[in-house]
């Protein structure tokens, strides 16, 4: 709009500079006279801000509408009688003036000879068509003249700085939310009793407990509630809904907003079974499962649990989170349920899905071998996996499915010799057409949880206890960087997506680890041949939500899988960050070292915004200057034209007859 309206300023100067550079001298006082005259330099103004520019905010308005804004008025004959009077172009004084095309519909043309009214005469037909043909050359003329300028005061396009700064301001809170912490949170936090509040008060009345991949919870869910317990009457341990019942007196009040929280216990069956119950038949928004006694497992061993779906895949069909708990926290709830429904009172809890924070994490990623997004993470994310060592436990999974027995699997699945595990193990192809199939990636899977079964390195005596996979395996992020460069190069050809050149990438890679580092091949190759069956079947009940998928200290994580972004929320999960997560954060800021494949560094970002900024600043003058000069030359162009006409419809005026020259007197 700056633009625009400068340009208009600029056009009624330009008259008054273009008239004297060309022509005759008798030429060049007219079109000088033409230029000062009032009438003359109103209309050139109007023309210029309600000609180009109103016809401009016209089409705002009505939406793309080329009627000019300055057609639809009208001038008073008195006003243009006036200012006739007032206007004289050369010695004989002749009136002159410039009649806007439109102003005055069905006019005699934008200049008047002079008037015949001034000496008392009335016009002749003949005066009135010569004037009528005079005019219609003249529209002509400026039509053609305004229909080369038109295109350069109405275009109008879109200023790239309005969206580039919002663009900007939206990149810039995304570098923001990158680099800040995250805070300490918990997953069962008690509300009341206060008695129940007492005995958690070392944890701050807070439960820490694991989620189940099926019916997890997204990070930053809450749900407040009020905890229900049913006795076991069959000890089933809550495995059917004839085991046990919630009374509808025991359901929370309708009007309280609180949901209802099902509290069961272990054993007997499935997880995905006990919720899907509690979820149908007791109409639960939560369900806390409490472990076994047998178990001894403590609130920080159970976090390395996963409660996992079943092989029916049961829980593909559970649509509410649930959390399990160690059993010594699980029976101060139960006492405290009972004890409250003895006094008419409630147990109310709010349900927190945040990172849990603990002096290291655990990570699990479901993934599969032939999956290129997967590996591309997995290679970028290598490096600073490798730097946390045994703060950091990534433990992969690998997403093997079963199809029906009878089904032509198109070698998508794993042969075996027994015909009860037909089409058991299978696996996505992971090259369509190519020359890779569903059945390598399922050999390439074994091999890689072999190779993390026995390489993997224990370092936090603590979690080792629990007995569940918990350490870290310099060989194995070695293999997966080499594998999928060496083997499908980086994605783009599957043809060596073989067990030979995965054993070879093997014996390359023993060379640069450490002796007590070394992969055994032999080993994994006893693994694959003894194990597989049991291996595999883990992985068939250890579905996540999606074939691709991360949780991270039991929360689901439901951002983009790359690199920068899933660090980020390890470091949130640190109860005190270590040094690794300081240097991550200066790498993102300063070098871009561990940020996401598609971010740009910080000093990248404002170069380029810089160069940006430079080229439209030049483009906009050069712009403007080409167009204050395009409106310069057109205007000097439609005066001329003007100056031309009128000396030449003059020249017969005053050599024709006596008839001819008296018309001058009459006035319109």
């Amino acid at each position: 709009m700056t633009l625009l309206t400068s340009t208009c300023r600029s056009v009624s100067s330009a008259a008054r500079q273009v008239a004297p550079r060309s022509g005759t001298k008798k030429e060049q006082t007219t079109a000088y006279n033409l230029a000062s005259s009032p009438l003359v330099r109103r209309q050139l103004r109007d023309r210029s801000s309600v000609g180009f520019c109103g016809r401009c905010r016209q089409n705002d308005r009505t939406g793309g509408s080329t009627r000019s804004a300055y057609q639809e008025q009208e001038v008073h004959p008195r006003e243009r009688e006036a200012e006739l009077q007032r206007t004289s172009l050369g010695p004989a004084h002749d009136k002159i003036t410039d009649d806007v095309p439109g102003r005055r519909r069905g006019g005699l043309g934008p200049f008047f000879s002079p008037s015949a009214s001034s000496r008392g005469e009335a016009p002749t037909s003949r005066d009135v068509n010569f004037h009528r043909r005079r005019s219609s050359r003249t529209s002509e003329r400026r039509n053609m003249s305004m229909k080369k300028t038109k295109f350069l005061t109405c275009s109008r396009a879109s200023s790239p700085s309005t969206s580039f700064s919002i663009s900007f301001v939206f990149a810039f809170l995304q570098y923001l939310y990158l680099l800040s912490p995250v805070g300490v949170v918990a997953q069962i936090h008690i509300l009341s009793p206060k008695s129940l509040r007492d005995e958690f008060h070392s944890t701050q009345a807070t439960v820490y407990g694991t989620t189940a991949t099926f019916g997890a919870p997204y990070f930053g869910a809450r749900v407040i509630g009020k905890i229900l317990y049913g006795e076991s009457k069959n000890g089933n341990n809550h495995c059917d809904a004839d085991d046990y019942s919630i009374e509808e007196s025991q359901m929370p009040n309708e009007d309280s907003n609180l949901m209802p929280i099902v509290l069961v216990q272990r054993g007997k069956c499935s997880f995905a079974k006990k919720v899907k119950v509690a979820e149908e038949a007791k109409k639960a928004s939560a369900v806390i499962i409490i472990d076994k006694e047998s178990s001894g497992k403590t609130s920080e061993q159970i976090q390395a649990t996963i409660m996992a779906d079943d092989e029916s895949g049961t829980g593909q069909n559970v649509k509410i989170p649930s959390i399990l708990i160690s059993y010594f926290e699980g029976n101060k709830l139960i006492n405290a349920v009972r004890k409250a429904e003895e006094e008419n009172e409630a147990v109310l809890v709010k349900l927190a899905w945040d990172i849990p924070q603990s002096n290291y994490v655990l990570a699990d990623f479901w993934f599969s071998s032939g999956s290129r997004e997967a590996n591309r993470f997995l290679k970028n994310f290598a490096e600073l996996a490798e730097s946390f060592k045994e703060l950091l436990s990534f433990v992969p999974h690998y997403h093997i499915i079963s199809l029906p027995a009878e089904s032509d699997t198109m070698s998508l699945c794993l042969e075996t010799e027994d015909e009860a595990d037909k089409n058991k193990f299978c696996a996505a192809d992971p090259d369509g057409a190519g020359t890779a199939t569903g059945r390598q990636v399922v050999e390439e899977d074994l091999r890689q949880i072999c190779l993390f079964k026995n390489s993997e390195k224990w370092t936090n005596p603590e979690v080792k206890q629990s007995g569940e996979l918990f350490g870290y395996s310099e060989a194995f992020w070695k293999y997966l960087r080499a594998f999928w460069k060496q083997c499908t190069d980086s994605g783009r050809d599957f043809t060596k997506f073989t067990k030979k050149c995965s054993y070879e990438v093997m014996e390359q890679i023993n060379g640069s680890l450490s002796a007590k580092n070394k992969i055994d091949i032999d080993n994994i190759k006893q693994c694959t041949k003894k194990d597989w069956k049991s291996l595999l079947k883990k992985e068939i009940r250890n579905h996540a939500w999606s074939p691709l998928a991360l949780r991270i200290n039991g929360w689901r994580y439901s951002g983009p899988i790359e690199s920068n972004l899933v660090m980020r929320s390890i470091c949130g999960g640190y109860l005190k960050r270590p040094e690794q997560c300081e240097r991550f954060a200066q790498l993102v800021a300063y070098t871009g070292t561990g940020a996401s494949d598609n971010l740009m560094t910080f000093t990248k970002f404002f170069v380029l915004l810089g160069i940006v900024l430079i080229f439209f600043f030049i483009l906009f003058h050069v712009y403007k200057k080409y167009l204050t000069s395009s409106v310069r030359h057109a205007l000097r162009e439609e005066v001329m034209l003007e100056v031309r006409s009128q000396m030449a419809d003059y020249a017969p005026l005053e050599d024709g007859p006596t008839q001819v020259r008296e018309m001058k007197k009459f006035s319109f």
